[in-house]
């Protein structure tokens, strides 16, 4: 169980000051079983035509120090990661945002006992969903689409969904979904909008946003 969020601007912003306020939402808010978001965190912003990249393996909170090394940007996407077993944890590449085929991608989720037999590439969960969406687009040419089947696929073939949030950003469009069978509190997505900014979150990081719900069950586009 992890937190995500995506922030797009007109403006140029400061991804230190947002980062910081994301890693204090990620510390305070754990999951229902207790669970924190502190196997290590990433963060993706746009500079030019092209993303940069940093990931680390320790707890955001920690790290708050290197916020002011990385530069101002009208986009960016932050993710904040649990790992599900201790195997998997102290595993750089694992930890998001993935980037792929000029696409990032953020999870935050729980699903049990997934009982789908495709070749997909991935170690955890969270990337064999993306590795499903890019396979998928292929097949049928259109990226909404592909969420939708993976999404379809997973839920006639798990035991259960507590928690399936993703977002996908291509090119300047940024994709959402929503959809949790418990814990709403910790797993509803928020939009939060100001006349030049909109950020999709897992939490309501910043104050002085207009937030409302995300919608839930329903592949979304997030529009400046």
């Amino acid at each position: 169980m992890c937190r995500f969020a995506v922030i797009k601007s007109k403006e140029p912003f400061s991804v230190g000051e947002y980062l910081e306020k994301f890693a204090i939402s990620a510390k305070e808010n754990p999951a229902p079983d207790g669970d924190r978001q502190e196997d290590g965190w990433g963060v993706a912003w746009k500079k030019g035509n092209s993303w940069e990249i940093f990931k680390s393996i320790k707890p955001i909170w920690e790290e708050t120090d290197l916020f002011d090394s990385f530069h101002e940007t009208n986009f960016a996407v932050f993710h904040a990661r649990s790992a599900t077993y201790r195997s998997q944890k102290g595993l750089l590449y694992l930890n998001q945002p993935y980037f792929q085929e000029d696409t990032l991608f953020v999870f935050n989720g729980a699903i049990s006992k997934v009982r789908l037999k495709l070749d997909l590439y991935g170690e955890v969960g969270a990337r064999k969903i993306f590795s499903m969406i890019l396979k998928f687009e292929k097949e049928l040419g259109d990226l909404k689409s592909s969420i939708w089947k993976t999404f379809r696929l997973i839920k006639e073939n798990s035991e259960k969904i507590k928690g399936l949030n993703l977002a996908v950003v291509r090119g300047e469009r940024i994709y959402g979904f929503n959809y949790f069978e418990e814990a709403k509190n910790y797993y509803q997505l928020w939009i939060g909008r100001r006349e030049h900014k909109v950020i999709l979150s897992s939490n309501k990081i910043i104050e002085d946003l207009d937030w409302s719900k995300a919608p839930f069950g329903n592949i979304f586009e997030v529009m400046l």
